[in-house]
């Protein structure tokens, strides 16, 4: 019996162990969990407590929705890398900086990328100051002074291949180029129709299962029982770069109350790829995401009265 006892007692700490390991680090911390993390609807919670939905609005009319995500790998890319270049003059801010992109340019040639695909976009130029001690007998005073110029430029670059922007930060440092300001994703017009019909035939089916769901419950749906039907649809898409979200992995010791601390180390937080939930939809296309997709978001709801008798 003990032995029982003992076998079982280590299966539970075995089952523990091996879910424990496949959480990742993301909640390691319950500040990380609470405060930096951004999750949408029912992410997070400990416990899970499905939802009812009432068809009927009132005695009379019934109303159908259907919720809809659907995950696209982006076709076409651009990226925008910020440029700063400070000098004496502005003559000199632009001369250097102007040498930095063309090299960049000319790199960019060499792996495919054409003129049309590359734009320089001027942000600002602006006088640069600096305060200038000047110290006196009984005393020192500050005075701003000017000390130059400085002068930022955007490269816009467009490319249909991720992968090539792992090149393209390579040449872009050894121009001194090192801020990507942000990577935009895009479907082409043709795709995005298709996007579109996809979804709205996937949220007509659904509902088409609903109502036959209802009919199986001995639910007369039948057209002759209503006297007309209205629809609504609702569209909405959530692209990569608005769903990047950070949490900090480090645990800290705590300390007595009578020592001040003098010095933290810097923690770096870690940045990922937080798609949204597929909790609160009826159905999802594409539901596998290994690369950051754009996610786009179809409601239809079908509302029928019935006929007044």
């Amino acid at each position: 019996m003990k032995k029982f006892v003992f076998l079982f007692a280590l299966l539970i700490i075995l089952g523990t162990e091996s879910y424990g390991q496949a959480k990742g680090n993301i909640n390691y911390q319950e500040i990380a969990r609470q405060n930096q993390i951004s999750f949408g609807p029912g992410r997070g919670q400990t416990s899970f407590t499905p939802t009812t939905q009432a068809y009927f609005i009132n005695d009379s009319t019934m109303q159908i929705g259907a919720r809809i995500l659907m995950n696209r790998t982006a076709e076409e890319y651009v990226a925008i890398l910020s440029i700063t270049q400070a000098g004496e003059t502005a003559k000199i801010c632009n001369e250097r900086i102007e040498s930095r992109i063309r090299g960049f340019m000319q790199s960019l040639n060499k792996i495919g990328f054409r003129e049309q695909d590359i734009y320089v976009d001027f942000i600002s130029q602006v006088p640069t100051f600096e305060f200038e001690i000047t110290k006196k007998v009984f005393s020192k005073s500050a005075n701003e002074v000017p000390t130059g110029f400085e002068l930022k430029k955007n490269v816009h670059l467009y490319f249909k291949d991720i992968k090539t922007l792992d090149q393209v930060m390579v040449l872009a440092a050894q121009q001194e180029i090192y801020d990507l300001v942000k990577v935009d994703y895009y479907l082409s017009e043709p795709e995005m129709n298709s996007v579109y019909d996809s979804l709205r035939a996937t949220a007509r089916r659904v509902i088409e299962k609903k109502l036959t769901t209802f009919q199986a419950l001995n639910f007369d749906a039948a057209p002759e029982q209503f006297v007309y039907q209205t629809f609504s649809e609702q569209l909405s898409s959530v692209y990569p770069v608005e769903r990047y979200s950070s949490y900090s992995a480090f645990s800290t010791s705590s300390v007595q109350k009578d020592i001040k601390v003098s010095s933290k180390i810097k923690k770096t937080p870690t940045y990922f790829y937080d798609k949204v939930p597929y909790n609160n939809y009826d159905a999802v296309v594409n539901p596998r995401i290994l690369e950051p997709a754009i996610q786009f978001s179809y409601v239809m709801e079908v509302r029928y009265s019935l006929k007044k008798k």
